[in-house]
């Protein structure tokens, strides 16, 4: 257990250092989401960040402190803790507008700016590896097979939750859902990866009029760092979730030895996640740096396009953009024009495990 909370102390000082980070990421060209001057950013824009970076420590501070109180004065509530990292990251994102709100007095407009668009046609399979996708295919399939082998052989009721030091607290009755949950959740995200690579392939890239070429090369490589990352996630997730699937059959044939592997399995499994975000982040600086040498920006964007940012750069609408997924103002990677109609697309799927949950949870499923 003492492991689990060390990933998960890093998780959140991996979360702290992100949530810091954010609102600099493009420097003076995105300060809080916004175009400022040089000179605005070094001075102004130096003190606001200071303010936005003390709010959010001593946020961070005071609700790590809270859960650790809880989990050691109730120790019925071991994870009590973990609760307040959501709650950290909507009052960071609370922060985040409150401070993106004193940058936009500073903004600078660019004017007269020439640009280009790329007319390369991407297909999903130039950034599909038919030897990881076998792998992913086989994480998923070998654990359902060995759980139908040892289906009939499963006691009437099974464990499917366990406490902190391993021990059963959670028992349903044996079921197809009961037994094969992970699975399904292991299809329903490799399903919405899929989805959203294919969206990724169709993403628009604004160019500048000058040294094109060089800019769009680079543009390109920056999506493909960001296509192998969620691979790369999408892999881990697979032997997470696969070995998980599996603790049901090893709790009960080979008792507390299971709990150990699987806690095992998953701090290694968090813990490459953490390191391959960490690395692809460093290839990404990397790509803006040569961004930044060609053109002397990271990033261009239409006046008509910089108006449909909205909280600071975190959201997209422009009714006027037919695109789906565009570059992020904030941060590296991708997002979504939430006012293209296919949106509702990724959004129904993404809806489908919570809502199906909800209601196994209402007819008593659960």
């Amino acid at each position: 257990m003492s492991n689990l909370m060390i990933f998960w102390g890093l998780f959140d000082l991996f979360m702290l250092g992100i949530l810091l980070y954010m609102p600099i990421m493009r420097k003076e060209e995105a300060f809080f989401g916004t175009k400022v001057s040089e000179e605005t950013y070094s001075t102004v824009g130096r003190k606001i960040h200071t303010r936005y970076c003390i709010w959010l420590i001593l946020s961070f501070i005071q609700i790590q402190v809270i859960g650790l109180i809880i989990s050691f004065y109730r120790t019925d509530m071991p994870y009590a803790r973990l609760v307040g990292l959501p709650i950290f990251v909507v009052a960071a994102m609370i922060f985040y507008v409150v401070f993106a709100r004193q940058v936009k007095p500073f903004q600078v407009i660019e004017e007269n700016q020439r640009f280009a668009t790329s007319l390369k046609v991407r297909h999903l399979s130039d950034y599909t590896s038919i030897g990881l996708e076998i792998l992913i295919g086989l994480t998923i399939i070998i654990p359902m097979l060995i759980l139908i082998y040892y289906y009939p052989l499963l006691p009437d009721r099974i464990p499917v939750h366990w406490d902190w030091k391993g021990n059963p607290d959670r028992w349903a009755e044996k079921n197809f859902f009961s037994v094969f949950f992970l699975p399904v959740v292991m299809i329903y995200l490799q399903g919405l990866f899929w989805l959203i690579k294919y969206g990724m392939t169709q993403v628009k890239m604004m160019l500048p009029a000058e040294h094109t070429a060089e800019y769009l090369a680079a543009k390109e490589e920056g999506l493909r760092v960001t296509m192998s990352l969620m691979d790369q996630i999408r892999l881990l997730q697979s032997i997470l979730f696969g070995g998980l699937s599996l603790n049901i059959l090893s709790g009960i044939l080979s008792g507390g030895f299971s709990i150990k592997w699987i806690l095992g399995l998953v701090v290694v499994s968090d813990m490459f996640i953490l390191l391959i975000c960490a690395y692809n982040i460093y290839k990404m600086m990397k790509i803006e740096d040569r961004l930044k040498a060609i053109a002397g920006k990271t990033y261009v964007q239409r006046e008509s396009d910089a108006n449909q940012w909205y909280a600071g750069g975190l959201f997209y609408y422009n009714p006027d953009d037919p695109a789906l997924f565009v570059e992020k103002m904030v941060g590296y990677g991708y997002t979504m024009n939430f006012a293209n109609k296919q949106v509702y697309l990724y959004i129904g799927y993404g809806l489908l495990l919570p809502v199906g949950l909800a209601l196994l949870g209402i007819l008593g499923k659960l």
